[in-house]
């Protein structure tokens, strides 16, 4: 991914692409929390220069609960059985965007 976007961007382009709606930026705890659409918690676990897991540790940091959850991480540790008991769609991070 182009380091040189900024986080912010990044967040808008995948709110808009996943919901079409503009992003309106939210007070949160959880800095990776996008905010919620039609029942689903939307969360972007991106680090500029770390790879990111979606995993235990990850879903214990969850704290606004919601009816599903979708989940961009660069990696995902959890199996089938554990994303469909906490109703978790995981996406991998398009590093690849270069230009937004």
């Amino acid at each position: 991914m182009n380091e040189n976007l900024d986080a912010e961007k990044l967040r808008e382009y995948i709110w808009f692409t996943e919901t079409g709606t503009k992003y309106k930026k939210i007070s949160s705890e959880n800095k990776f929390y996008l905010g919620e659409f039609e029942g689903t918690g939307i969360y972007f676990h991106y680090e500029k220069n770390f790879s990111t897991a979606l995993d235990m540790k990850f879903l214990a940091t969850i704290k606004i609960r919601a009816e599903n959850y979708l989940i961009y991480a660069d990696e995902c540790l959890l199996g089938e059985e554990q994303l469909k008991k906490y109703k978790i769609i995981f996406k991998k991070i398009p590093r690849d965007i270069k230009k937004i």
